[in-house]
């Protein structure tokens, strides 16, 4: 008996010699077959038998030599090189024979991916369960998805470039202890829960939904314009931060009674300028103006009783909750920079800047918060709307 490094094994009756005994009978039957049976494989290697004649005097002529092999459940003994390589030569596939292949090898049993193809060839790589290993190269063919763990060092070496020592069935930072997942894991989530509030960005706003919200914007390039009441309430649901009011928001901004008073206002006072009319000069100042009406408001208003101290008895009040100005910018900043040419052609450039808080708040008139303590509530903490957007406007008016 040989083992598969050709060395002769003597251990466990494997090797040795069995002697012919005399010729003709005993008691009249006939000398029992030469054999040896029950011998146990139990390594892979090289069976050697023949037959010698030792005698040397004497003639002896053999007959009716004959080997019978009992193929018994053959384990498996493979061996590899440090990445998985097979190492053909003293691995036991050769004799296999007709047994059924295991697949299943290297790397703590990972599935090994061949024979495919109709020409009996295949990819030849190990299925790692979330990556595939290439033995040849020593290398996976795809990223490690926990690769961030450790970023001294690439993302696509199997076992930290260290095969004696690590192994990595799943692909997965060298299939690191539970413990060293979990903390991967727990770290994953909090990143999540981060992106999801905003909190990776310093939002710290109303809402829900920060992260997959601003997200959406991206895909559907919202931009960062609003023409209308709906478009401003869809930037304001994506979470968009800054906001540029245009379209019919812009010229109803124009034409609000609070803002064309707020013009006359300050034409007057440039047109009592003694320079008016002779030198050109310029002005800038600014206030907070009301968008959207005034609605009825007393100091005995009850909302929801039947007499005339509610809101609700009032035309003016639906006539603001119906003025998109009242929920875009109910109290704004309204900075002005006015030129006034030698001529007196006046030249004025408004810059509106507001929070869309819908939300009550200091600042802001005893009926708007009265109303705003229940919407401000239901748009930003329920529906999820930022409140921390900021919403601007520019336009330019000129008066001869």
């Amino acid at each position: 008996m040989l083992d598969n490094q050709f060395k002769y094994v003597s251990s466990n009756n494997q090797s040795g010699a069995a002697q012919v005994q005399a010729s003709g009978t005993n008691g009249g039957q006939l000398q029992p077959p030469i054999g040896t049976t029950g011998l146990p494989i139990t390594t892979s290697g090289f069976l050697y038998i023949y037959l010698s004649n030792e005698t040397g005097h004497q003639d002896v002529f053999f007959d009716n030599l004959s080997i019978v092999h009992y193929a018994g459940p053959m384990l498996e003994e493979t061996h590899y090189y440090p990445f998985g390589l097979t190492m053909a030569g003293i691995s036991d596939k050769a004799l296999k024979g007709a047994y059924v292949e295991n697949k299943y090898r290297f790397n703590s049993g990972n599935e090994l991916q061949n024979k495919e193809f109709s020409d009996g060839s295949g990819l030849e790589l190990y299925d790692a369960r979330n990556r595939m290993l290439d033995p040849q190269l020593g290398r996976f063919g795809q990223p490690d998805p926990m690769g961030d763990m450790s970023q001294n060092i690439s993302p696509y070496v199997f076992a930290s470039n260290n095969p004696i020592s690590i192994n990595d069935p799943m692909g997965l930072k060298d299939s690191l202890p539970a413990v060293t997942v979990v903390g991967y894991i727990k770290n994953k989530a909090s990143q999540f829960a981060n992106w999801f509030t905003g909190a990776n960005v310093g939002y710290t706003g109303s809402g829900w939904g920060h992260g997959p919200r601003r997200m959406l914007a991206g895909l559907f390039h919202m931009g960062d314009n609003a023409n209308n009441l709906i478009e401003l309430g869809l930037q304001s649901q994506l979470q968009n931060t800054h906001i540029h009011l245009t379209g019919s928001l812009l010229d109803g901004l124009k034409k609000d009674p609070a803002q064309v008073a707020f013009l006359n206002k300050i034409v007057a006072l440039l047109r009592a300028d003694p320079r008016f009319g002779k030198l050109a000069f310029s002005l800038k100042g600014g206030q907070v103006i009301g968008f959207g009406g005034e609605r009825w408001s007393s100091k005995n208003e009850r909302w929801g009783s039947l007499s005339m101290d509610n809101p609700f008895a009032h035309k003016e009040t639906y006539e603001v909750a119906l003025n998109a100005l009242t929920w875009a910018v109910r109290h704004a900043e309204v900075d002005y920079s006015a030129s006034v040419k030698a001529d007196g052609t006046i030249v004025i450039d408004f810059h509106l800047s507001d929070t869309l808080d819908l939300s009550a708040s200091k600042g802001r008139s005893e009926a708007y918060n009265n109303i705003s303590s229940a919407t401000g509530f239901l748009y930003h903490d329920v529906v999820g709307g930022n409140k921390d957007m900021k919403v601007n406007a520019d336009w330019q008016t000129t008066v001869k």
